[in-house]
């Protein structure tokens, strides 16, 4: 009986860490199996309550560092966004000349099924989830930037690297939302399918504004002020009084 007691002994001390190995875990597991218990002994003679005060810290630690991440995740996608659905539902109305805007728009549209079929994985593999998600943040920041200027070439390119970076980025993105919302379960013994749709719903809550908050620039920056104008059309038209109106406007 010395070794079934040693055995009682040493299964609380393994089951009180959370953050056990998982070869602790199977090791636990066996003896539990494995163990002849008498009349007086139940599982809760065994298991022991959690109140370890490191243990909170950290089980607090995860919690907030979950928080934090899924609100930087949601407002960097709104701000991105807000940007570039912006300028791309106007690229038929600024980049007219030689259609540039609609063809960097066609371009990306293309490589956008192209890299939905072959650099999602890819993308991950290599750089992980968030350095995907930094990556190809930068391929929307440079089509953006290259509207400043939107000479043809810088156009075309930057419009394939948001085609390239389109697909692994919201891959990327719903995978790691996904992984966080599942720990965040996991942490407060909650349903993970309700946890992981509050989580899509709080990040596509946040990602919708952006159309709104584009608009409203959009409008703000393009609206001109209105200057009546009094002036006889037609064969009545008179070019001194419409120069002499222009002089007292201005």
């Amino acid at each position: 009986m010395a070794h079934i007691i040693d055995d009682v002994d040493t299964i609380p001390r393994k089951l009180s860490f959370v953050s056990s190995s998982a070869e602790d875990q199977i090791a636990v597991g066996a003896k539990v199996g494995n163990m002849i218990v008498d009349n007086h002994t139940s599982l809760s003679d065994i298991v022991l309550p959690l109140n370890n005060n490191s243990d909170d810290q950290s089980f607090r630690f995860s919690i907030n560092k979950i928080y934090k991440n899924l609100l930087i995740l949601s407002l960097a996608f709104a701000l991105l966004f807000t940007a570039y659905a912006g300028i791309s539902t106007l690229q038929s109305t600024l980049n007219t000349k030689n259609n540039v805007g609609i063809n960097a728009l066609i371009v990306t549209n293309v490589l956008v099924i192209f890299s939905s079929i072959f650099l999602t994985s890819i993308s991950m593999d290599i750089f992980g989830l968030k350095w995907s998600i930094v990556l190809a943040e930068v391929g929307y920041i440079l089509f953006i930037v290259a509207n400043i200027r939107p000479l043809p070439s810088l156009m075309y390119i930057s419009a394939a690297f948001v085609g390239l970076a389109a697909a692994p980025l919201w891959t990327a993105q719903a995978t790691y939302l996904s992984q966080i919302a599942r720990l965040y379960a996991q942490a407060k013994h909650q349903m993970t399918d309700v946890v992981v749709s509050l989580f899509f719903g709080i990040f596509f809550a946040c990602v919708g504004t952006s159309a709104i908050w584009g608009n409203l620039i959009s409008y703000f920056v393009l609206n001109q002020s209105n200057y009546p104008q009094k002036l006889n059309c037609g064969v009545y038209f008179d070019p001194q009084a419409a120069v002499n109106h222009l002089h007292a406007v201005y």
